[in-house]
């Protein structure tokens, strides 16, 4: 997961809340199994300006 904070924001602890509340939503819809992993880089736009929400794993 890519995740853009705000300035002074601490990262550790976004990361930890949006970890949490994602794996919990997944698992209330039946989809507890899905990884999720914190990625460095900040979230792409494509030339449109939409962002890639899901990709999947090779």
């Amino acid at each position: 997961m890519r995740i853009r904070s705000a300035v002074g924001a601490d990262r550790d602890q976004l990361w930890t809340a949006v970890r949490e509340e994602t794996v919990a939503l997944l698992t209330a819809h039946g989809a507890g199994q899905v990884s999720v992993e914190r990625a460095h880089e900040p979230p792409e736009q494509s030339p449109g300006g939409r962002y890639r929400s899901v990709i999947a794993s090779s």
